[in-house]
């Protein structure tokens, strides 16, 4: 069995009424990475489960000027997980992207540190115990690919499909509004349903948990906004 501790949009450059948010969400994060370590420790003598830690998008907008104090926040927990033994998948959203043609994000600095940690900043395919992972991130205009035409490209179907994208029809919040970055990039629900119909499908991007066409949104770490006064911020275990 592998468990997944999955957080998503921790915006930790937010300033909110003019208080910078950044250290109340850095202490959201780590409780999950807490949880993280719980579950490797195992309980009661048992055998320790496999765990990964994803952040599915979002960290900080490049452009910032509080995006360094934010990318040293994600060092530290991927830092502490590795320490642990605990591998950490840093996923790039529509916040972390710089459309510049360079190909630039705010992960770089993740994927720098080797170890366990990983970041994911084109769709890639993970596979921990006898279990497979798609990432679908969000990318730059000039590293675009088609969602849709990737998943039904894969040889085999994914047990689990972890994105950053857009999904039709849901009800907009913050993160298409005060929030709102970059183009839209659509969940391909069609090319799912007929290539992998069991896969379990995980989303970022969107503030508030909750369950749309099949996909669980992870939602954000904390109240963004006044707007999100009635969101439950948290984040997310399953099981594989």
């Amino acid at each position: 069995m592998t468990k997944l501790v999955c957080v998503s949009d921790l915006h930790l450059d937010v300033v909110t009424d003019g208080a910078p948010r950044a250290y109340e969400i850095e202490t959201c994060m780590m409780v999950a990475s807490e949880r993280a370590y719980d579950i490797m420790q195992g309980s009661k003598g048992n055998t320790p489960e496999n765990v990964l830690f994803i952040f599915a998008g979002d960290l900080t907008d490049p452009h910032s000027p509080r995006c360094h104090r934010a990318i040293a926040a994600a060092v530290r927990c991927a830092r502490g997980l590795d320490r642990h033994r605990i591998d950490s998948v840093w996923m790039t959203g529509n916040h972390d992207v710089f459309d510049d043609g360079s190909g630039d994000h705010t992960l770089l600095a993740l994927g720098a540190l080797g170890g366990g940690v990983a970041a994911v900043d084109a769709p890639h395919v993970l596979h921990i115990g006898g279990k497979s992972i798609v990432f679908l991130p969000f990318t730059a205009l000039s590293n675009a690919y088609s969602p849709d035409e990737y998943i039904r490209q894969l040889s085999n179907p994914p047990d689990v499909v972890i994105g950053h994208l857009n999904l039709e029809g849901i009800t907009p919040g913050s993160e298409s509004s005060e929030y709102a970055r970059g183009r839209s990039v659509y969940w391909p629900i069609e090319a799912l349903r007929e290539c992998c119909p069991d896969a379990m499908l995980i989303g970022g991007h969107y503030h508030e948990r909750q369950v749309f066409q099949g996909v669980q949104i992870i939602g954000a770490m904390a109240r963004l906004t006044h707007g999100e006064a009635d969101h439950a911020p948290g984040f997310l275990v399953v099981d594989i």
